[in-house]
């Protein structure tokens, strides 16, 4: 069975971990199994399995471990191509950082860059311990 977890932590940003066995469960997620419209910035982490990601045309099939960032209004569908398989998505609201960041320089590698390229980052280009402690902090 899958575990869709869903934590809202406010109005600008919230937390998703979905957890497939097989392709039933991916069946049975409603909102995943078709392409969707992003209204937030999205951060997702492909914690493990494989995947096939369409983002604006562009197709890629990241491996364990890789980001994919998506801006507000990029339209994505994610298919597992390998069970089972997990993933950890965070979904914002740009002026989230409007405080500590009022040039929403932030917001640049959403931002500036053409739709469907430049989505993919490894996690070994982030601190990974780094960034599992601050995404635990969401919550």
């Amino acid at each position: 069975m899958a575990s869709n977890q869903f934590f809202y932590r406010d109005r600008y940003i919230c937390l998703e971990l979905l957890d497939l066995k097989n392709e039933q469960d991916y069946a049975a997620c409603r909102f995943w199994n078709e392409p969707y419209i992003n209204n937030a910035h999205t951060l997702i982490y492909f914690a493990t399995g494989k995947w096939n990601v369409k983002v604006e045309g562009c197709e890629y099939q990241p491996e364990p471990g890789e980001i994919c960032i998506l801006r507000c209004l990029e339209a994505c569908l994610l298919v597992p191509i390998q069970y089972p398989c997990s993933m950890y998505r965070i979904s914002f609201s740009s002026h989230y950082f409007k405080i500590v960041d009022p040039n929403f320089a932030l917001n640049a590698p959403f931002t500036k860059r053409p739709l469907g390229v430049g989505n993919f980052y490894r996690i070994t280009e982030i601190e990974q311990a780094r960034f599992f402690t601050n995404l635990c902090r969401i919550q």
